[in-house]
C-alpha cells in the first residue's frame, strides 16, 4: 500500500452520518503523491474546492505507481509483486478508502477520471472493471502506447513488466479492454467521455479508441477541442471549468 491525497467536503467532519461519492483521480507519468509535487496544482484544487460546494465529493487523488500505465506487471516478469498498479487501486486504495470514509462504497457514487496517462489509466481500469465505477472521464488521454510500438516506445517497460511480450501489454491498454470486456461494460451503463486537443500530439490515438468504442458498439462521448495543447490546467478546463467532475456527478444514484 502506498500514500494517496484526499479531499474531504468541508461539512466532513461535522456531518458525521451522511455518505459521499467519491472520485479518484489519476495523473500523468512523472509525478508523485505530495501535495508539493506540480500534478496537484491550484486549478485542480480550486477546481475541486469550486465543486464541492454544491456538491460535496470525497476525491482520491492517486499515487501513479512510477511509468507502470496504472498497470500490474504480468506474472513471470521481473517486476511482478513489485509494480502491481492496478491491483493496488482496485483490491487495496478503493477497499481503505472506503473502509476508513464515509464514502457511498458502491459503483453507484464511484468515478473516475484523470489527465495524460491518468486519461489512458482511467479508461482502462473503467472498462477493466465496469462494475465498479458509474462513469469515467478522460483528459487529454495518454493512449499512444501499444502493442506494435511498446519495445521502441517503452523497452524498459516492456522489458521489466510484460517479458516483452506484446500481446500481454496490448490486452491490458484501454483498446484490449474495451474489446475483452465490450459486453460488460454496455451492460453495466458505464458512462465514458473523453476529449483531446487538435493540437495534441495524442490526438490520433485518442480518435482512434473512440472510433473503436464505435464499432464495438460501446456508448461513449468523445471530443476534440479546437487550439488545445497538452496541458493539465487547460485540459481539465477546455470544456468549462468544472466539466469533468459535473460529468462523473450527474452519472451518480445519490
Amino acid at each position: 500500500m502506498t500514500g494517496f491525497n484526499i479531499w474531504l467536503p468541508p461539512q466532513y467532519s461535522s456531518d458525521t452520518t451522511t455518505r459521499y461519492p467519491s472520485i479518484y483521480w489519476l495523473t500523468g507519468q512523472g509525478y508523485g503523491e505530495s501535495q508539493d509535487e506540480n500534478f496537484i496544482t491550484p486549478f485542480i484544487t480550486d477546481q475541486i474546492r469550486e465543486f464541492s460546494v454544491t456538491h460535496p465529493i470525497i476525491v482520491v487523488l492517486v499515487n501513479p505507481i512510477a511509468n507502470s500505465k496504472y498497470m500490474d506487471a504480468m506474472l513471470g516478469s521481473s517486476m511482478y509483486g513489485i509494480v502491481m498498479a492496478e491491483s493496488y487501486i482496485i483490491n487495496e486504495l478503493i477497499p481503505v478508502v472506503d473502509c476508513w470514509f464515509r464514502t457511498i462504497p458502491d459503483r453507484r457514487g464511484r468515478g473516475i477520471y484523470g489527465f495524460s496517462g491518468g486519461g489512458a489509466g482511467c479508461q482502462r481500469l473503467a472498462f477493466k472493471y465496469p462494475n465498479m465505477f458509474a462513469a469515467t472521464r478522460s483528459c487529454s488521454g495518454a493512449l499512444d502506447d501499444r502493442g506494435f510500438n511498446v519495445l521502441t516506445e517503452e523497452p524498459q517497460l516492456a522489458r521489466a513488466m510484460f517479458n516483452n511480450n506484446t500481446d500481454a501489454f496490448e490486452a491490458q491498454t484501454a483498446f484490449g479492454q474495451a474489446a475483452a470486456n465490450r459486453d460488460a461494460i454496455i451492460a453495466s451503463g458505464l458512462a465514458i467521455k473523453a476529449h483531446v486537443g487538435d493540437h495534441d500530439g495524442l490526438l490520433d490515438s485518442n480518435q482512434q479508441l473512440s472510433n473503436l468504442l464505435d464499432t464495438v458498439g460501446i456508448p461513449h462521448e468523445f471530443v476534440v477541442v479546437p487550439g488545445l495543447a497538452h496541458d493539465v490546467d487547460l485540459s481539465l478546463g477546455a470544456l468549462g471549468p468544472l466539466e469533468p467532475l459535473q460529468f462523473l456527478y450527474s452519472h451518480f444514484v445519490l
